[in-house]
């Protein structure tokens, strides 16, 4: 993991994809793919961080939760 933290418009753009069903979330190329449609900025940001995807992943599910 780094310092950084995931922009939240990324961790917005995923759950679009995610509650839109229209891929399994572990394909990331289209998972981003999807996204742009979405947030352009979002889909370029998590493309030039492919290794933080499931790190994106587990946020936004952790987000989830706590809202629960």
């Amino acid at each position: 993991m780094t310092d950084e933290p995931i922009p939240e418009n990324v961790l917005d753009a995923l759950e679009e994809v995610r509650t839109e069903g229209l891929t399994n979330m572990l394909a990331s190329r289209m998972v981003i793919f999807l996204m742009a449609d979405y947030d352009p900025d979002a889909a370029i940001w998590l493309r030039e961080h492919p290794n933080r995807y499931m790190e994106a992943l587990t946020a936004i599910d952790r987000n989830e939760k706590g809202a629960s």
